[in-house]
């Protein structure tokens, strides 16, 4: 659970993207269907607490100080000279 305060509100469609502000962390983003935020609508500044189910959560693991492993990536394809024209 994120217990925090709505810092910014952005409907995005199919759903709407609600930034929370955490005391003494980073901010967190929960995307909600747009119809479940309609029924029950925020506002910058209320207090919120986000949850989830265990099944929904995918743990990011890797060095992200480190360039990921497999290859380089491809050069960009363009003109002789490496630009690209656009």
């Amino acid at each position: 659970m994120v217990a925090g305060a709505v810092h910014a509100i952005e409907y995005q469609g199919s759903y709407v993207k609600v930034t929370i502000d955490v005391p003494r962390s980073e901010q967190f983003v929960a995307n909600l269907a747009d119809h479940v935020f309609f029924a029950t609508p925020l506002d910058i500044g209320d207090a919120v607490l986000a949850r989830w189910a265990t099944e929904d959560v995918h743990l990011l693991t890797g060095d992200l100080t480190q360039p990921p492993t497999g290859g380089r990536p491809a050069p960009l394809r363009g003109r002789e000279d490496g630009s690209r024209s656009g």
